[in-house]
This record gives structure tokens, C-alpha cells and sequence, in this order.
């Protein structure tokens, strides 16, 4: 008899004691981006730029379900239950993202603050940054090489975001030329966007997969997020 799907999930967590490592990090991670969001920004920022990563989170997730409609040949009640469960995953996940970025940034503006009232010397608050930028990018890349899955959906969203911006913060009577918008858009929006569902594809088809993603597939094939 086959372990169950949470006992599977369980198992494939107890086998590598890193991944339990990474597990017991990641979510007082998670945890604190969420309340560094809600409570180091002001609702209104919350509410505007909450807003646009919660749409683009959904523009993924009809774009989900449509290939797993068209693709996967999912009945209507598994694209129903993974619509409503992609949902609500990408609501609180919303609050992830925004607080990972809010806090990076505000980590910058506080260290490069400080350094700069102790010295003078622009080479000691340079190399500080490029110690900070390399602990960053080397986090995510190991979060991508974990969850990549996670991760293409984090990368289309800031490209859809970065689009969304781009078109917002241009007032209609003055945008810019047309090559320099669709210069920003195929290089920052798209780009990203492409990336990102890269990822989410190959986290889940390719080896190691992503442990989430795949806890997401097989809880929207059987209908609830816990089988029993």
C-alpha cells in the first residue's frame, strides 16, 4: 500500500536532514517577511503595491490552470479546487514577497546610513553592499535550487509587477517613446516573466523537483489538501 500523500510529503522531509533545516528556517522566514510588511509599512503601500503582486499572483494562476486544463486534461473540479487553493497560497504568499523586498530595501538604506556617518571612505560602505548583494543572491539561489518552482512563480510576478509599474508611473499624455518602452518591458518584464515560468516548468518536471510544487499537484488531483 502506498503512504499516504502528508505521510509521503513527511518521509521525503525526513529523509535529507538538510531539508528539515531548511524547512524550520524558511517558514520563521516567511513569517517574519509577513509582519516586517505589515508592520514597517504603512497600509496605503500595503494596499497599492499588495494589490498589483496579489494580480499578477493571479494572472499566473489562471495561466496554471489553463495549462493545467489544456495540458494535463484536469477535470473541472480539480481546475475548481486548484483555483480556489493557488488563491489562497497567493494571498498570504503575497505578503511574503512584499516583506522580503521591504525589508531588503529598508536593510540597505540602514547600512548604507550607518556607514556612511562613520566614514568618509566610499570603499568601506561599497564593499559592505557587495557582501550584502552576494548573501542575497546566494539565499536565492539556493531557494531556487530548492523550490524552484516557488521561485519562477516569485520571478514572473516581479516581471508582471515591473510592467505594471512601468505603465503606472508613466502619466498618458506623457509616455515615453515606443522603443523605450518595449526596450524596458522585453528586458525586465518579459524577460523575468519567461524565466519565471522556466522555472516553475522545469521545478516540476525535472530532478530534484520542487517538494511544494509537487504537494500542490497531487493535493489538487485528489481534490483536498490532505488525504486521509
Amino acid at each position: 500500500m502506498k503512504p499516504k500523500l502528508h505521510e509521503e510529503f513527511v518521509l521525503r522531509l525526513s529523509d535529507d536532514t538538510r531539508s528539515n533545516k531548511i524547512y524550520f528556517l524558511g517558514v520563521p522566514l516567511m513569517l517574519f517577511c509577513i509582519l516586517y510588511a505589515c508592520l514597517a509599512r504603512s497600509t496605503q503601500d500595503c494596499d497599492v503595491y499588495g494589490t498589483r503582486i496579489f494580480l499578477a499572483l493571479f494572472v499566473i494562476i489562471i495561466a496554471i490552470c489553463i495549462y493545467l486544463w489544456k495540458a494535463e486534461k484536469r477535470t473541472f473540479g480539480e481546475l475548481l479546487f486548484a483555483f480556489f487553493l493557488l488563491s489562497f497560497l497567493a494571498f498570504w504568499y503575497t505578503f511574503v514577497i512584499y516583506g522580503f523586498f521591504a525589508s531588503v530595501t529598508d536593510l540597505f538604506t540602514w547600512v548604507g546610513r550607518a556607514l556612511h556617518s562613520v566614514s568618509r571612505h566610499a570603499v568601506i560602505p561599497a564593499s559592505l553592499a557587495a557582501v550584502i548583494v552576494l548573501c542575497i543572491g546566494s539565499l536565492l539561489y539556493f531557494v531556487r535550487f530548492r523550490f524552484r518552482a516557488c521561485f519562477g512563480i516569485t520571478e514572473a510576478a516581479v516581471g508582471l509587477v515591473i510592467g505594471m509599474e512601468r505603465l503606472a508611473s508613466q502619466p498618458i499624455d506623457k509616455l515615453p517613446p515606443a522603443q523605450d518602452f518595449l526596450l524596458v518591458l522585453l528586458t525586465a518584464s518579459v524577460y523575468l516573466i519567461v524565466r519565471g515560468f522556466d522555472n516553475v516548468y522545469q521545478g516540476v518536471h525535472s530532478t530534484p523537483s520542487d517538494p511544494i510544487a509537487q504537494w500542490v499537484l497531487a493535493s489538487i488531483k485528489k481534490g483536498k489538501i490532505l488525504s486521509r
